[in-house]
Order: structure tokens, then C-alpha cells, then sequence
């Protein structure tokens, strides 16, 4: 016998709800509300995560995190990895990095890839694919330093 009206199914030997009646409760009674930004405010009968986001610019197990605002159109999937990609001069999966100042600006959008590498080369003094790696601007043969000293 169920130990609440709330519940459709119980499990016999507790008398704990296995399946509420509504669709968007959950817990040993029925007692709790599904998120709200659970799609259909459906969400799993022991825990309350949701098992889907009702759109497309939350994410978490409860659809109750915002999507970061470095994501386009803000949109993300539900572990927060951004799906169309990142705003302009940010990069990785959450689009949480910006890309290096030493990266030659875009002439239209943004100054590296989704992974951090620059477009349109390095400003002058900097090199590599980030181009992080500062170059010497006054080399100095140790050959000659030390014969002159």
C-alpha cells in the first residue's frame, strides 16, 4: 500500500512512491516539485534531475545553470559546452577562454579558432600558434659579446 495519494506505484515492502502521479513530482512521496526548467517540468522520480532542459541556454542536472554569456546566442548543451560555438575573441568548450592579445586582429570577427589559435598571425615580437612565445628584439651574438669583453 502507498503511504501517500501523491503516488501510482509504490514499492510494496516500503510503501515509498516509485511513480507519481503527476509528472512533475518526485520523491519517496511525491512531496517535491520538478524544476521548472526541466523540459515538461518532467524530471527523474528519486532524484528531481530533469531529464532534459526545457531551452537551450541552461544546462546542469537540474536545467538551473545559465549558459555562459561567452556562448552564442547564449546557447549550450547540458554539461555547458557551448553549441553554436563562442562570441567574438573567445575559445574553448565553454568558451571561458579569451583569445591572446598577441593574435593580429580579424579583419572580420574574431582573432583566433575555437581552440585558441590565432586567425591572422602574431603582432610583431610574437610567435607560435597561441602566439604566446615572445621573440628577442635585440639579439645579441655571444660570439662577439665575449670578444669584445
Amino acid at each position: 500500500m502507498c503511504l501517500s495519494s501523491r503516488c501510482e506505484a509504490c514499492d510494496t515492502s516500503t510503501g515509498n512512491c516509485i511513480k507519481c502521479r503527476q509528472n512533475n513530482t518526485y520523491g519517496n512521496d511525491c512531496q517535491y516539485h520538478c524544476n521548472p526548467g526541466c523540459l515538461n517540468t518532467a524530471c527523474t522520480q528519486q532524484t528531481g534531475e530533469c531529464t532534459a532542459c526545457s531551452n537551450q541556454t541552461v544546462y546542469g542536472d537540474f536545467c538551473d545553470k545559465p549558459c555562459s554569456d561567452n556562448c552564442t546566442d547564449r546557447h549550450c548543451y547540458r554539461n555547458g559546452t557551448c553549441t553554436l560555438g563562442c562570441v567574438t575573441n573567445q575559445h574553448g568548450p565553454k568558451c571561458q577562454y579569451t583569445c591572446s592579445e598577441n593574435c593580429l586582429a580579424a579583419t572580420n570577427g574574431s582573432r583566433c579558432d575555437g581552440l585558441g589559435i590565432c586567425l591572422e598571425g602574431c603582432v610583431e615580437g610574437y610567435s607560435g600558434q597561441n602566439c604566446e612565445t615572445g621573440l628577442c628584439s635585440d639579439f645579441i651574438d655571444l660570439y662577439t659579446f665575449h670578444s669584445i669583453y
